[in-house]
């Protein structure tokens, strides 16, 4: 059967068909009628809802066989919205993207969220970052459990202040403290054990007390 468009139709015949096979950028069209003869069509630029064998299409055949839109798809089959080149999705008012049973974002290159406030709200979420620089001028957490496990973690601050109800720490090596000045204060009692504790004073070690028990 020929491929191409006859002399003999009529300007701005506008037929359905159905697709058979794609051929890179064309897509060879079953016609319907009486005809019942196959071209090869373009998609328009219009037709947004990527064509794929067998979809009913609507099919224009001047000046030249586009597929100008898909008619019908078999249930189930995905729906792949394809532009060519760069494209931008904007409205007026506000955009909502919604997938009833999930949503993702997938590139091979960047991507970027630029907004006045930016809000996520989720039963779970996992994070899995090569390598992370986050930049903030003030940060503020609230978390009824929080848990961090790193191999090496490195925290570097001009000023930090933890108010805590209890606090526990397990430290299975060496435990260094660097300091310019360290007190460590106590409404209650305060204990040091160690099975070798040695207390080392340059000028002067002093130990203050109603009662002092040695031994």
């Amino acid at each position: 059967m020929p491929l191409t468009q006859r002399k003999s139709e009529p300007s701005g015949t506008v037929v359905a068909g159905t697709i058979l096979l794609r051929e890179n950028d064309l897509y060879v069209v079953g016609l319907e009628g009486r005809s019942r003869r196959q071209v090869k069509a373009r998609r328009a630029a219009s037709c947004l809802l990527a064509p794929e064998p067998p979809d009913r299409v609507l099919v224009t055949l001047v000046p030249e066989p586009f597929v100008l839109a898909v008619l019908e798809r078999t249930a189930g089959r995905p729906a792949r919205l394809v532009v060519d080149g760069d494209a931008t999705l904007a409205a007026s008012g506000k955009l909502e993207l919604r997938g009833e049973t999930g949503a993702s974002l997938v590139t091979p290159g960047e991507a970027s969220i630029a907004a006045r406030a930016l809000e996520v709200h989720a039963q779970e979420a996992r994070v899995g970052i090569g390598r992370l620089t986050a930049l903030a001028a003030s940060v503020l957490g609230q978390f009824a459990e929080l848990r961090v496990v790193s191999k090496c973690a490195d925290f570097f601050a001009d000023q930090l202040t933890s108010r805590l109800g209890r606090s526990f720490r397990h430290v299975g090596g060496e435990d260094a403290v660097r300091a310019g000045t360290i007190e460590y204060r106590a409404e209650g009692q305060a204990a040091l054990k160690g099975q070798n504790t040695a207390v080392v004073a340059r000028q002067i070690a002093r130990i203050d007390g109603e009662q002092i028990s040695i031994g």
